[in-house]
């Protein structure tokens, strides 16, 4: 979930700029399963893992923590050389990186 494309509070953005990106050959480093928004601190999805059922996770952005086990790190993470890299990625875990951070 965490490696989903995620721009201006919600999956479908980020979704929308990927396709534009594979028409220019460019490569796109996403976890395309999930559709999802913020809603206030909660996490609201339309679709996942789990098929087309609505899931939200409560208090997903107010959390003060989360731990990146090994099953949620993505192909891409070799991809980037920085922490930069990462900040500015719009991925899901990017954005709670940059609240984390005060850059969001």
């Amino acid at each position: 979930m965490l490696w989903q494309p995620f721009a201006n509070g919600k999956t479908q953005d980020a979704v929308l700029l990927g396709e534009r990106h594979r028409n220019n050959d460019e490569v796109v480093l996403y976890d395309t399963r999930f559709m999802c928004s913020g809603s206030d601190l909660d996490l609201a999805c339309t679709s996942g893992t789990w098929g087309n059922e609505n899931r939200t996770t409560q208090n997903f952005f107010g959390r003060p923590a989360y731990h990146l086990v090994p099953n949620q790190q993505n192909r891409w993470e070799k991809t980037m050389k920085t922490k930069m890299d990462v900040l500015n990625m719009d991925w899901l875990v990017s954005d709670l990186y940059r609240r984390a951070l005060g850059l969001a």
